[in-house]
């Protein structure tokens, strides 16, 4: 059971288990990319984590899914991918806690 948090390093091999690409793992990239969304008013930037050896990290349908790192702490939130390339965009765990902080005023704790 997910009990922590970390943050996301480059070092990290990331983890994502859904049920529609069962479970995939690559390494997070150095590359940042910022999001304009169209629903919305703001640019987000978020974590890149790239396709490699032919594997998608993300499949449609996956977005909404955890992201864990290699010791399993939560470290981030997949929100998009790229059909085809099998790019995921990932938001870091700390940035959605600190967005809820914002907007609620409470804290998240995992049990």
């Amino acid at each position: 059971m997910m009990r922590t948090t970390a943050t996301m390093s480059l070092d990290d091999d990331l983890i994502l288990y859904d049920k529609v690409s069962e479970m995939t793992c690559e390494r997070l990239s150095a590359i940042k990319s910022s999001i304009q969304w169209p629903e919305r008013k703001g640019v987000t930037t978020e974590c890149v984590v790239t396709a490699q050896d032919g594997l998608a990290f993300a499949l449609l349908g996956d977005s909404g899914s955890f992201v864990l790192n290699q010791t399993g702490a939560l470290v981030g939130l997949l929100i998009a991918g790229v059909d085809g390339r099998g790019t995921g965009y990932v938001t870091p765990i700390q940035e959605i806690w600190e967005d809820v902080r914002t907007r609620t005023g409470h804290e998240i704790e995992l049990d």
